[in-house]
């Protein structure tokens, strides 16, 4: 595992609440947000005993971190569907591009990486790449949270599948 679970919940949380225009008070929309990373340790702890393959017992406990955040925004956002499932393609692209690049990255380093540059560098690429899609994304979210549904966000939705699809070897 090169990227620990609790360090990607909390970043997709915190995308979620950052990225989408909230509808109640701060302090529900928070609420909500911890309520989600709380309870999406439960099927991550389901799968890790179900499934044997440990990375796709973690890739499927990332989607249902975002399937429950995306559930739950559409209750508390004002952002149209498809934009809420952009971001969760997007935050779902960024996990596995992360550990793509970083099983690249460690595997071609000269030297033998120890145990705390194995879980340091993923976490760094992992959150860097978090908060340029936070800084990229801030305007585009806030300027369409009110507005219809525009087909560049198509675009955008299948982009980022054909991405996870490259990095997973698919394509």
């Amino acid at each position: 595992m090169l990227i620990p679970l609790s360090i990607v919940f909390l970043c997709n949380t915190l995308l979620f609440l950052i990225l989408l225009e909230d509808k109640f008070k701060l302090s529900t929309t928070l609420l909500c947000g911890l309520s989600c990373y709380v309870l999406s340790f439960l099927p991550a702890f389901i799968l890790e005993k179900a499934v044997n393959h440990p990375a796709l017992s973690i890739s499927f406990s990332v989607f249902g971190n975002l399937f429950l955040l995306f559930l739950v925004s559409l209750f508390i956002s004002y952002n149209n569907v498809l934009h809420k499932l952009l971001l969760s393609v997007i935050c779902f692209n960024n996990y596995i591009f992360v550990h793509f690049l970083a099983e690249r990255f460690l595997g071609a380093l000269p030297i033998h990486a120890s145990e705390l540059k194995s879980i340091f560098l993923p976490v760094l690429f992992y959150l860097l790449f978090s908060f340029v899609i936070g800084l990229s994304f801030y305007r585009y979210f806030r300027y369409f949270s009110n507005r219809n549904t525009s087909p560049s966000v198509l675009g955008l939705i299948l982009f980022h599948l054909l991405s996870i699809a490259f990095s997973l070897g698919y394509l």
